[in-house]
């Protein structure tokens, strides 16, 4: 098992998804972890995508969030699966 943990939270604009991210980013950091963080997010405002990948573990690498894997995928909403997926 890897030391990093991957995160992908993912939804609509206005659902909070970065606020989300945000939140796990931190309470990592103050765990003492090393994060990286990355975000997609257009048109949001207007219900649009909106994703965001979270690293953290002792030492991360910086990688493309596609070549990932997660741990934890969190959808805020059915339909964002889809973008998440890859499929919408």
């Amino acid at each position: 098992m890897s030391a990093t943990t991957n995160l992908i939270f993912a939804g609509v604009g206005g659902q909070g998804v970065l606020l989300i991210a945000g939140m796990a980013a931190r309470a990592a950091v103050q765990a003492g972890f090393d994060v990286k963080q990355t975000e997609v997010h257009g048109v949001s405002q207007r219900g649009g995508s909106v994703e965001s990948h979270l690293r953290y573990g002792p030492e991360v690498e910086v990688r493309e969030p596609a070549s990932l894997r997660a741990e934890v995928a969190a959808r805020l909403r059915a339909a964002a699966a889809l973008y998440a997926d890859g499929a919408g």
